[in-house]
């Protein structure tokens, strides 16, 4: 259980971040923070493989739970994206 404690507060931390700089000016509806908020998962996602697999070459042990808590923003990045994609109303042009 220790070694799920790092990479946790990791990618805790910087989705709280990015949640409440978008939430301090307040223009940013429910529906438009959770496309965003899907958008920084799937981007931290490649982040934590790459950490994962330093760690894991480096012999230390918590590199494999980088590695699940990447596949595991993937999981929760794309359906919170889509989840946000199809209740808002997005103009791309």
């Amino acid at each position: 259980m220790n070694r799920w404690k790092n990479p946790l507060r990791m990618n805790g931390a910087i989705l709280a971040g990015i949640a409440f700089l978008f939430l301090i000016p307040g223009n940013v509806n429910g529906t438009d923070l959770l496309f965003l908020l899907g958008t920084m998962m799937l981007l931290l996602a490649p982040v934590n493989l790459v950490v994962g697999m330093v760690r894991n070459r480096n012999k230390r042990p918590d590199g494999m739970a980088f590695i699940i808590s990447a596949g595991l923003l993937l999981l929760l990045g794309f359906g919170t994206c889509g989840i946000g994609f199809s209740s808002g109303n997005f103009n791309f042009h």
